[in-house]
């Protein structure tokens, strides 16, 4: 039985920390190494973490460091791994027992090297499933996995993946962003030669205001993430431009019109106008060409006419505010 390391990065969570550690040890594939790594965290996580590694001394260990971030967690997770294969987990989260074995099981019987499972929103009391394009098990080489991502309804490359320790020998967390995970499964998914996506939702992932991937500042990132996508496919994946640009162009207009009707955040808001600019300026004709649904051609239609009646529209067809009102309330 092969060892996996599961690297948690931790801060400030000591409300949900326990659920997220015992839902591991609970885990129906027992030969793990679990790694906590707390990044100076000022509540009584690390406290936990401690306690935690005493009564699971055979499985857990715990680290505590100096805050940096999500980034600099999981690479220090990294440098204490000896596991076969490399799983990281939000530790605001928590897992089905089952989670483990499906996805190793995965990635042994189509010799993969990334394992994907699904997952599901916690939102306060309630759990909401993910919608994604596929309803049952594919394996798949890596151009056809970064073209599912950029499906409507496409597979996320985020927050459940099991890899090959070898697919992080030369590709390390981005320190100093919020959205670090993105670009690193970019890289990954090229590197590798087979993908498996298992659509069962072993993963709960808790919506939760305070936290840096769930944060509406850090929703900018995420356009950087897509954008490093596209450079991708220009640079390497051709055929896949067009997705790439409607991919990108469905982040930048659903995100400004958020922005729009929220105070402040003026400087994303004038990236995002900038953004949509000049995709207007320089791909409006790729992107009617491209797997864009029809509402969004028209949308942008006007836009090239005449921006500011095409941005009312925007408003009108995406409802910012409600839009906004969403993304604010919906998290704990």
């Amino acid at each position: 039985m092969d060892l996996i390391t599961v690297i948690v990065p931790i801060y400030n969570v000591e409300s949900y920390l326990s659920e997220c550690i015992e839902s591991l040890v609970e885990q129906t594939y027992n030969h793990l190494q679990i790694i906590l790594v707390d990044d100076g965290s000022t509540d009584e996580s690390y406290s936990l973490c401690r306690k935690f590694a005493v009564k699971y001394s055979e499985k857990i260990m715990c680290f505590s460091k100096k805050n940096g971030g999500a980034a600099a967690a999981r690479n220090y997770g990294l440098k204490h791994a000896l596991g076969k294969y490399i799983l990281f987990v939000d530790a605001d989260d928590y897992f089905d027992k089952n989670m483990i074995k499906a996805m190793y099981d995965d990635i042994v019987k189509y010799n993969a090297d990334i394992a994907y499972c699904g997952f599901c929103f916690l939102y306060r009391d309630k759990v909401i499933y993910d919608k994604v394009c596929i309803t049952e098990i594919e394996c798949m080489d890596s151009k056809k996995a970064l073209e599912y991502i950029t499906l409507p309804n496409g597979l996320s490359v985020t927050p459940c993946k099991l890899c090959r320790k070898e697919m992080y020998e030369d590709i390390l967390f981005p320190e100093g962003t919020t959205q670090e995970d993105y670009i690193v499964a970019y890289k990954q998914i090229e590197k590798a030669n087979k993908v498996v996506w298992n659509p069962q939702p072993y993963y709960y992932y808790r919506m939760r205001k305070s936290s840096a991937s769930h944060s509406i500042k850090t929703s900018i990132e995420e356009v950087r993430a897509v954008k490093y996508l596209v450079e991708l496919f220009e640079k390497k994946y051709q055929e896949l431009r067009l997705c790439g640009y409607a991919e990108l162009c469905r982040h930048v207009i659903k995100l400004y019109a958020m922005y729009l009707y929220s105070k402040g955040y003026q400087d994303e808001k004038n990236i995002l106008e900038k953004e949509l600019r000049n995709l207007l300026n320089s791909k409006f004709y790729k992107l009617i060409c491209s797997p864009l649904d029809i509402k969004w051609k028209i949308l942008l239609l006007v836009m090239k006419i005449n921006f500011y009646i095409g941005k009312n529209l925007m408003i009108a067809l995406y409802n910012g505010k409600q839009m906004r009102r969403t993304y604010e309330n919906w998290w704990e």
